[in-house]
């Protein structure tokens, strides 16, 4: 029995030892491995696309804008942006693909090319796609990042019209009336209103006339009555 209770002594004693001496190892394999990528500058690419116009109008020429901003601590060697074709309703004027040699660490580079909206319409885009090379100590190495997708929708030119006669009355009313809804409550206020007053000038018209005949008949019968003495 004593030799079972110092057996077991023992391997709680070893127990107790050899696990800092495992943790030790663990994290010594663990710099191990992270130690080829200490201290090494690499690049980290973020993709923006967006379009100089708010507001698409069919037939009207619009800039698609591309930015790429170098968040990392390196220069992206070897960047290629390819944006994806558009749909046949748009005109293409410019390349969807643009190079550059390096990128430096926290600067932004810019691509732009010019599409026209044959028609109006909603259209999704594919996201951006930017191949890089992220580290200049690994040529083999090479990084995909993309934008979001992002969707366009094409006015007609009678949808710019309306967006700009509402901006008018929005500034001729200091802001109180802006949109079409506004625009129509107002109007059939103004049709309630002027029906009223028309409908108040005809009762008035009418009492008057109603009173002139009434006169007119009391002195008929007084009339009458002084013949009649």
């Amino acid at each position: 029995m004593k030799l079972t209770h110092l057996f077991l002594l023992a391997l709680l004693v070893f127990a107790a030892v050899a696990q800092p001496i495992r943790a030790q190892e663990d994290e010594d394999e663990d710099e191990d491995e992270e130690e080829p990528f200490q201290g090494v500058e690499r690049a980290i690419l973020l993709t923006y696309r967006t379009l100089g116009s708010k507001f698409p109008i069919e037939g009207r020429e619009m800039t698609v804008i591309v930015e790429v901003h170098n968040a990392g601590s390196g220069s992206a060697i070897n960047v290629e942006i390819e944006d994806n074709e558009w749909p046949e309703e748009f005109a293409l004027s410019g390349s969807l693909k643009a190079n550059f040699d390096s990128i430096p660490a926290q600067t932004t580079v810019r691509h732009t090319y010019k599409v026209t909206p044959t028609a109006a319409g909603r259209i999704t885009q594919a996201p951006v796609r930017v191949s890089y090379q992220a580290m200049e100590e690994q040529d083999a190495v090479r990084t995909v990042s993309s934008s979001a997708p992002f969707t366009v929708r094409v006015h007609t030119i009678a949808e710019d019209y309306r967006r700009r006669v509402l901006g008018v009355g929005s500034v001729l009313t200091l802001g109180t009336i802006s949109t079409l809804r506004g625009w129509v409550m107002l109007a059939v206020f103004v049709v309630a209103a002027l029906s009223a007053r028309v409908g108040y000038k005809v009762y008035r018209s009418l009492a008057a006339k109603s009173r002139r005949r009434r006169r007119q008949a009391a002195l008929a019968d007084l009339q009458r009555m002084e013949k009649t003495r």
